[in-house]
């Protein structure tokens, strides 16, 4: 509690995105604030399947977030549709789709 107050403090809620640095090269990073909402990372993809997934981005020659679009644009119909079943397990306090690599 907050002697000086009398009040709780109330913990900051984070921000749906961080937004990029600013440039210490003069760089206007304006486009790139702007459009912050487009990227997305996921932490846990092994090696192989990013390495997978950009072979087949260069074979269509596309970029590589097309492709893990289009794979989870089509993994998301088929577990919408009952055809991809997702089960969790517990491991080590909580809980994972993949109970082998733990």
């Amino acid at each position: 509690m907050n002697t000086e107050s009398g009040k709780r403090r109330q913990p900051s809620t984070p921000k749906a995105s961080i937004p990029p640095p600013e440039s210490t090269t003069g760089r206007d990073r304006s486009w790139d604030r702007e459009h912050n909402y487009l990227v997305a990372t996921y932490r846990g993809i092994p090696r192989e399947l990013h390495h997978q997934i950009v072979e087949i981005a260069k074979k269509k020659d596309v970029p590589v977030g097309e492709v893990a679009r289009a794979f989870l644009e089509y993994a998301l119909e088929a577990y919408q549709d009952g055809d991809l079943e997702l089960s969790a397990a517990p491991v080590l306090g909580k809980r994972t789709l993949y109970p082998g690599d733990y």
